[in-house]
Formats: C-alpha cells, sequence, structure tokens
C-alpha cells in the first residue's frame, strides 16, 4: 500500500510525519486504532499502519490484548517521555530536522536567510550521577537565562524552540563496539 509522502516516516533522524507525532502526543494514555480513529475522524487502517510504524521504532510498546467483535483489538501507549528516555530524545529530534526542514523551504521561498544556532560538544561524564547532576544544572541555568531575554509581550518577539539533548558519542567502529 502507498502511503502519501507526508506520512511516510523518514528512516533514521529525518522526522516523524506530523500525523505521527499527532499521535505520539494522543498516546499518553493507552489507546488502540479504533479509538485513536474515532478522535481523530481518520480510517482505522490508517492509524494502525502508523502504530505499528512507531511500534517498530520503539516510540510506542504494547499495552494490552483484548477480543472485541470477533477481533483482537492492540491498545498501545507512548513510550515514557521524560528526559532520559532515548525514545523522547528521538522524538525531539525528529520534530526539530521536520521543523527546520520546514522552515528552510520558507526561507528560501521568500528569499530570505534562517537565523538559526547550534551547541555541540562532547562531555565525558564520570557515572550516570554525575550526568544527572550536570542535566539537573544546565536545566536550571538555560531556564533562568530564558527568563531573562524572554520578551512574550513585545510585538517584535520571534518565538524559537531551544532544543538541549545529549546521547552517548559514537567512538568505535559498529565491528569493534562492545556490545
Amino acid at each position: 500500500m502507498s502511503e502519501p509522502a507526508a506520512e511516510r516516516a523518514p528512516s533514521g533522524p529525518a522526522g516523524l510525519s506530523p500525523l505521527r507525532r499527532t499521535l505520539l502526543d494522543q498516546l499518553a494514555e493507552p489507546a488502540s486504532a479504533s479509538e485513536l480513529a474515532r478522535r481523530l475522524g481518520l480510517p482505522r487502517q490508517r492509524i494502525n499502519y502508523h502504530l505499528r510504524e512507531l511500534e517498530r521504532l520503539g516510540l510506542v510498546e504494547l499495552v494490552d490484548e483484548r477480543r472485541r467483535r470477533g477481533f483482537v483489538e492492540r491498545r498501545v501507549r507512548a513510550v515514557d517521555r521524560d528526559r532520559h528516555s532515548s525514545a523522547y530524545l528521538y522524538t525531539a529530534a525528529s520534530r526539530l530536522a521536520a521543523d527546520v526542514a520546514a522552515l528552510r523551504r520558507r526561507a528560501a521561498a521568500a528569499g530570505r536567510p534562517l537565523a538559526t544556532f547550534t551547541l555541540e560538544l562532547d562531555i565525558d561524564f564520570a557515572s550516570p550521577a554525575a550526568m544527572g547532576e550536570f542535566l539537573d544544572e544546565l536545566a536550571a541555568a538555560t531556564r533562568t537565562i530564558a527568563a531573562r531575554h524572554h520578551r512574550p509581550d513585545d510585538p517584535r518577539a520571534r518565538r524559537h524552540r531551544l532544543v538541549i539533548g545529549a546521547h552517548q558519542a559514537i567512538t568505535d567502529p559498529p565491528e569493534e563496539a562492545a556490545p
């Protein structure tokens, strides 16, 4: 079955489609494809297709299966979206990639540059606890700095999204990496 390009999840870090992000948002509590289809006004088969893909990517998990009207209904939920979840980082990075791609298209169409900034660095943490302490300090410092610069009432202000994520750096070729 051919899916519209906007609904196909690109492989790798390119991003999730708007429909798949909507499904993840809807799956804070367990739901079936039928329940989501009713909620979103879309065909159950279409929702089921995207739920299977999200499950394959590790972004949703099976909660239970139950018999209903002669078939097995699968209920799933989004995986834990806490700040330590790799699935949450993947979702945020996917949204970042999709948003920047859309903004690049708009900027190009308008013949204007797109203002962005990137900060990338590697840190060697002595332990998971040290990483947690760093994260707490980084979050507190970021909130303090953001509060100083946030101008929601200024008509000239333009909203920006800041995404900060961390993952282990890939240092070994795949065939030499330890399990």
